[in-house]
């Protein structure tokens, strides 16, 4: 039973990062687009993309816009980039366990394709962002299936932080369950 939400928390559209700007909420919905990795990390740092899930997207987004459109010398010039860009990116929300295990995960990718050329290599980086994101949204998905068969019918749930759409890449993690209860039928 796949949930279709109102509104996006991240998305790559067209070589650009689009998220839902979460400091305006309730009062307003703003989409902010960016093209380069400073802008994201500000905006990581800044509060505007909240919740460990969205920011590890997030912050694997921003290695793609940190590398694509620039020329580079050789592989030491690549990677001093990629680097600094991780780096960057680190500093923004220092207890972000998602940001970090993201980061993590894209530099390996670019070192497991070390003898590509840039061009190739940041293919792959967004072609690892994208599953990063993916995979948010399936387990973010699944979690609810799993928790909805949890929930009786009349059961009261009490969650806290940031559990659901707005701290994932899907329909969020802790409400995940209710949201698919309540699609079932269960009150």
């Amino acid at each position: 039973m796949e949930i279709k939400l109102k509104y996006k928390t991240i998305e790559w559209v067209k070589n650009r990062v689009i998220i839902l700007d979460q400091s305006r909420l309730p009062l307003k919905v703003v989409y902010k687009e960016y093209r380069d990795y400073k802008g994201l990390a500000s905006a990581i740092k800044e509060l505007k993309i909240r919740g460990a899930p969205a920011i590890g997207i997030a912050a694997a987004y921003g290695v793609v816009l940190g590398m694509m459109n620039r020329e580079y010398q050789d592989k030491n010039d690549y990677n001093r980039r990629l680097n600094s860009v991780i780096a960057a990116l680190k500093s923004t929300r220092p207890t972000a366990v998602n940001l970090f295990w993201a980061l993590e995960r894209m530099k390996k990718i670019a070192s497991r394709f070390e003898k590509s050329d840039s061009n190739s290599k940041n293919k792959r980086l967004l072609r690892e962002a994208t599953l990063i994101h993916q995979e948010d949204k399936i387990m973010c998905q699944k979690i609810g299936e799993y928790g909805a068969r949890l929930i009786k019918n009349g059961y009261s749930v009490l969650t806290h932080c940031n559990a659901g759409a707005l701290a994932t890449g899907g329909i969020g993690t802790a409400l995940a369950p209710i949201i698919i209860a309540k699609k079932q039928g269960k009150n």
